[in-house]
């Protein structure tokens, strides 16, 4: 990262979360937040202001010390939360969970909802629930969350068998296509061409989303 964007950004953080505190505390808890989000923030998080760091990218040992700084200086929000769950999801520590939540009831923060909604579809430190992750995917796709309505297009899609689900689903990649994801449009063209949500249709798709 440039020097030029870190200042930026930490101008950016200093200017949106004041903390009342002197010029030079205020600094440190951005440098640190920033930091934070340099070496753990998810590469599709809408609200992040770095480029983020993919799954099998993160390195737990030098993400862990970056954020820790930011719990102890005090500058705590929905993100460092999130990331924080992130990070001992990776590490495969079941505390993974208290802090997704955490950052789910205090700061509704989109990706915490993505994230937990993942471990409930998986069963991973949680009991396998399906509905569970739907609701999940659900609130983090309204909060702005793009992932989270791809996932939940997709769970819903799995579920297709049941006709309720196909129309669910057909919706839902809806709404993720009007945000310009390829996929879902994609997804959209094979259940018009298969006749799952219309009358079966070969031009339809070729004409709406080529």
């Amino acid at each position: 990262m440039t020097k030029t964007l870190t200042a930026t950004l930490l101008c950016a953080f200093i200017l949106i979360f004041p903390t009342g505190l002197s010029a030079q505390d205020s600094y440190e808890q951005a440098k640190a937040v920033v930091e934070c989000n340099r070496v753990s923030a998810h590469p599709d998080d809408h609200l992040s202001t770095v480029p983020g760091v993919a799954w099998d990218d993160l390195d737990v040992e030098v993400a862990r010390e970056a954020c820790v700084k930011v719990f102890t200086l005090g500058a705590v929000n929905g993100q460092v939360l999130y990331q924080s769950g992130r990070l001992l999801d990776k590490d495969g520590d079941s505390s993974a969970v208290s802090y997704l939540k955490q950052a789910i009831d205090e700061y509704e923060y989109p990706m915490a909802y993505y994230h937990l909604g993942r471990l409930y579809e998986d069963g991973v430190y949680v009991k396998r629930s399906i509905s569970e992750a739907e609701e999940l995917f659900k609130k983090g796709f309204e909060r702005g969350s793009l992932v989270s309505g791809i996932a939940l297009s997709r769970v819903l899609g799995e579920q297709a068998k049941v006709n309720v689900y196909v129309t669910k689903s057909y919706l839902e990649h809806l709404k993720v296509m009007s945000r310009g994801h390829q996929p879902s449009a994609d997804k959209l063209a094979e259940l018009h061409a298969n006749g799952y949500v219309a009358e079966h249709n070969e031009i339809f798709p070729h004409n709406k989303f080529e």
